[in-house]
């Protein structure tokens, strides 16, 4: 829903990561089968049974995780200029040292988590590339986290809140959700080797090597880089995220809910809504008579014709939905202290986050009348109530329409022939009568003679312009023949004096 311009007479952010630098050994780099490819037996744990530990023949099990005929040691990543991930891998000969804790063969793909598309993912993350860790950082963050690009070309980090039921742009809480949610499955992944490799030795590879993917959570610099590679996936799964905010004009956002006009219900929100914007506080349907009572008799307090009355509050429901049928621009005349800046307020205070307003002084004249002073320290507390009322004329709206009243259709011609001497002139000079025509030519030289006479200055315009401001005033013309002289002009109406 777009915002709310109120104002009535009626007329027609990806994070540039560090170069990092790495010497790589002269030795040449090589692949070397891990000592641990061997037939043996292991235990995994039941998919439907957790408690229940499955004997697993042994065989080859240097498939590794990923299904490859070994796991090199991988012991640190580097970028080039090009931004491509380098694996850079150790060429020591696996002696007990750090990096051959790295090289730690895994049984294929075993159950640690009971939803198989999870347990894939996590598996594949144990490589511990940047892109695949980016992976389960999408796969468990898709309905929280969205990513758009912002102008400079970085990426831009969405968090849905289901608190205020609403996306709000914030890094932290990836960066957070990585640190804290993401890392949470590498300690699951942990305890389950723990308990469930035999082989002592290779446990602590395998430990070592998922507490090496918890240091990298940890990392600014490598979770900067799972980041920027996860928000390849995110930007691939909704490609113009920042368009679909906002941009269904039948939904009304609050922080418990939204509610949906078309519908004419109030329901939970989910991410799919794309909403950004709220007003601010919680959708309450229960109705409070006292404050309703009070929110009407402000409205007749600051317009007592029922006519009038009944227009501006549809005029006002009308806003509730962002697409607009009527091209109406409605400005409230009248001194201060009759009720425009209360209303003003009214509808900020109940619109939150939908609503902006232009300068005050566009509103504002001299003061005619006082209003209670008390008024706007209680509006804030109409907000439920008035949006109750708001959703009620919002349906009369639609299902009358915004018909203008008498006085306001008097109140517009006024402002239109009075912001237009043409038309005022033509008002004042010319009378119906069916049979009538004459050239705008011929019009126009009457018309400068009154301009000047009125005005008390020259008209500075041509016919053209002339011709222009009359059909702005609503007046048709239409090219016809005078004397065998062809020409613009206008039909049912005679030329008359000043």
């Amino acid at each position: 829903m777009p915002f709310l311009f109120f104002q009535t007479i009626a007329v027609s952010v990806n994070a540039v990561l560090p170069l990092l630098l790495a010497k790589i050994s002269d030795k040449a780099l090589q692949v070397r089968p891990s000592a641990q490819a061997s037939s043996r037996r292991t235990n995994r744990i039941s998919p439907k049974n957790p408690e229940q530990i499955v004997e697993h023949s042994g065989g080859d099990c240097s498939g590794g995780w990923l299904g490859l005929n070994s796991y090199p040691a991988l012991t640190k990543y580097v970028t080039n200029n090009n931004n491509v991930q380098i694996n850079i891998i150790n060429n020591n000969n696996y002696s007990n040292n750090s990096h051959e804790l790295l090289d730690a063969q895994f049984s294929t793909n075993s159950p640690l988590f009971e939803d198989t598309e999870t347990n894939t993912v996590v598996f594949k993350s144990f490589s511990g590339l940047a892109s695949d860790i980016g992976d389960v950082l999408y796969f468990l963050g898709k309905d929280k986290f969205a990513v758009s690009r912002s102008a400079d070309t970085k990426d831009v980090w969405w968090v849905y809140s289901e608190g205020y039921s609403r996306w709000i742009k914030e890094t932290n809480a990836a960066e957070w959700f990585c640190k804290t949610e993401l890392a949470g499955y590498y300690v699951t992944a942990k305890d389950w080797v723990r308990e469930h490799t035999a082989d002592e030795k290779l446990a602590k590879q395998r430990e070592a090597r998922l507490d090496h993917i918890l240091k990298q959570l940890k990392n600014p610099r490598e979770w900067l880089n799972i980041m920027h590679e996860a928000g390849i996936a995110f930007k691939r799964n909704v490609p113009d995220f920042e368009a679909l905010l906002d941009a269904n004009p039948a939904i009304v956002g609050f922080t418990n809910g939204v509610y949906d006009l078309q519908a004419k219900e109030f329901r939970a929100a989910v991410s799919t809504d794309y909403i950004s914007m709220t007003c601010g506080y919680d959708f309450d349907s229960t109705a409070n008579a006292f404050k309703r009572s009070e929110i009407l008799l402000f409205f007749e307090d600051i317009q007592p014709d029922t006519k009038e009355r009944e227009y501006l509050q549809k005029l006002l429901g009308s806003n509730l939905h962002g697409e607009k049928q009527d091209e109406l621009f409605h400005i409230f005349t009248g001194g201060t202290r009759n009720g425009k800046s209360v209303l003003a307020d009214v509808m900020k205070y109940t619109l939150g986050g939908y609503f902006t307003s232009i300068k005050s002084t566009l509103l504002t004249g001299p003061m005619e009348r006082k209003m209670d002073k008390t008024l706007k320290t209680r509006i804030k507390d109409w907000r439920p109530q008035l949006m109750l009322l708001l959703t009620e004329w919002y349906a009369k709206y639609k299902a009358e329409g915004l018909k203008k009243t008498e006085t306001l259709v008097a109140s517009t011609n006024e402002y239109a022939e009075d912001s237009n001497p043409a038309l005022m002139w033509f008002n004042t000079c010319t009378t119906a009568d069916p049979g009538a025509k004459f050239h705008l030519s011929e019009a126009f030289t009457k018309f400068c003679e009154w301009h000047m006479q009125t005005q008390g200055i020259a008209y500075r315009g041509q016919v053209k312009t002339f011709g222009k401001e009359l059909r702005q005033g609503g007046i048709q013309t239409e090219v016809f023949k005078i004397g065998g002289v062809q020409s613009t002009g206008i039909r049912g109406r005679i030329l008359g004096g000043l």
